[in-house]
Order: C-alpha cells, then sequence, then structure tokens
C-alpha cells in the first residue's frame, strides 16, 4: 500500500470549521453563485477546456501543469467568492505589523 501525505481531510476540515464560525448557509452560497454567475462558468470552461484539449506530444507535463493550474485557481476563485471569503494581510498573525 502508498501512503501519501495529503493534507485533504485538513482543508476540508477547516473549509468547515470557516463556514460554521461565519454562520455560512447553503442558502448564502446559492446567493452568492447566483451574484456571480460568470465565475461558475469560468470554472466550467476551465474543466472543458481540460477535457477537450489535445496535449502536444513532445511535453505534456508543462501543458497540463497550466491547464490543471488554471482550473485550481478558478475553483479557489468561485469558492472563495461563494463563502464571501476576504483576507486581510493585516489580521494575519503570523506576520510581523511592523513590516506590512
Amino acid at each position: 500500500m502508498w501512503f501519501v501525505d495529503c493534507q485533504i481531510q485538513e482543508l476540508i476540515y477547516d473549509f468547515f470549521m470557516y463556514c460554521n464560525r461565519n454562520s455560512i448557509s447553503l442558502n448564502n452560497v446559492v446567493d452568492n453563485d447566483k451574484s456571480s454567475l460568470f465565475q461558475v462558468y469560468g470554472v466550467l470552461n476551465s474543466l472543458a477546456s481540460i477535457y477537450y484539449s489535445k496535449f502536444p506530444e513532445d511535453d505534456p507535463h508543462d501543458y497540463y501543469f497550466d491547464l490543471y493550474s488554471n482550473l485550481g485557481k478558478s475553483i479557489g476563485n468561485q469558492i472563495r467568492v461563494a463563502t464571501g471569503f476576504t483576507y486581510d494581510l493585516k489580521d494575519d498573525i503570523t506576520f510581523n505589523r511592523d513590516e506590512i
């Protein structure tokens, strides 16, 4: 058996805890998705570009890396908009406030 150090369980837990702390319900997410319909289409467009793409035969790694990077950015952006997530560097306690 292969054992891979995967952080997906921690990411899902953090996401649900964020939603729980900020009282984000499914109705809020649906309302936010309705207001950002073009971003939902952007995620679907990224998925379609991966499905219908013809990869180059010489070096497909970089090509697929770019495609999946764009998909990840689109999904991350949509999750941020759907949950109403905002991030301010000044609120992050890991940074020295004098450096900001």
